[in-house]
């Protein structure tokens, strides 16, 4: 039969008791993933005496003063997306009459460092390279009123091919015209009431300069020599004299509408004023091929 004989606390946080030390557990101490980013990123934030969800005005998170939208509430783990509003500051978790700050968060806004290329034509994918464009750009379904990230040629909407936070890949839209690209980083606001999901606003990037080209199509891409081809396109202007075939071999420039000598040469061919021009390249013997000439700007 064993006695008590003594009970003490020692510096470390332990008890012994019954001749057995029994350790005290410290509490873990609150912690938010990631502790910086874009608005509507979903964070993380772990410890310990949160509580059960009871409500959304009963469960709150704050980044400053602006209440964040809460995905998951669990006692020991909460997930929330930032707020439009959110500042740069102390996190603040409210469970009931509980109040506690968890961390701090810091508001990062989306930047664009670079646009490859800064010319191309419609179809065409570009690559923006930058900081802060959010993980993903949120998820596409009319059946859930959550905000997704975009990129806008001169006020279009893009095709994304691929989102990160550092690079997005998008296709220049079919109806687009050249002025700004921006990327617009899509907020996940509650409504007031705690309940999902507010309209949507965006931060937005400042704008970059995009020229958007008109491709020129050759018809056909090859055929006999004296084929007729045909040049589509827009801005080549009218002809002006002396604009003919430009072959390597000395001699006087033909007509627009022959052909140089069937032989191994290359030759340029131009249909417009000096920066519009089709490629041809004669190949063998009696065919000729040619290449999309460059584009021209709208």
């Amino acid at each position: 039969m064993y006695r008590i004989r003594s009970m003490q606390t020692f510096r470390w946080g332990g008890i012994l008791l019954l001749g057995v030390f029994v350790p005290m557990v410290a509490a873990a101490a609150p912690a938010i993933t990631p502790d910086s980013g874009p608005i509507g990123i979903a964070v993380t934030i772990t410890g310990e005496g949160f509580g059960k969800f009871v409500s959304a005005k009963q469960n709150v998170v704050l980044f400053g003063k602006a209440p964040s939208l809460v995905e998951q509430w669990d006692d020991s783990r909460i997930v929330v997306r930032v707020p439009r509003k959110a500042a740069t500051g102390p996190v603040v978790v409210k469970s009931g009459k509980k109040t506690k700050t968890v961390g701090t968060f810091t508001v990062e806004v989306p930047t664009v460092k670079e646009v490859s290329p800064k010319e191309a034509a419609p179809g065409a994918t570009v690559q923006i390279i930058g900081r802060n464009f959010g993980p993903s750009m949120g998820m596409k379904d009319p059946l859930m009123p959550f905000g997704v990230s975009e990129v806008q040629f001169h006020g279009v909407a893009a095709e994304v091919v691929q989102w990160r936070d550092t690079r997005i890949e998008v296709k220049v839209p079919s109806n687009a015209t050249t002025g700004p690209l921006v990327v617009r980083v899509a907020s996940m606001d509650p409504l007031p009431d705690g309940s999902c999901c507010a309209p949507v606003q965006y931060s937005t990037t400042a704008p970059v300069t995009f020229t958007v080209v008109a491709p020129i199509t050759l018809e056909p891409t090859e055929g006999p020599l004296g084929s007729p081809v045909v040049i589509s396109g827009i801005g080549f202007g009218q002809r002006k004299p002396g604009c003919g075939a430009h072959q390597r071999d000395s001699g006087p420039d033909p007509p627009v509408d022959q052909y140089p000598d069937p032989r191994d040469v290359s030759a340029q061919w131009y249909v417009g004023p000096g920066d519009v021009e089709a490629r041809e390249r004669i190949s063998g013997r009696g065919r000729v091929s040619f290449d999309a000439p460059q584009s021209h700007w709208i």
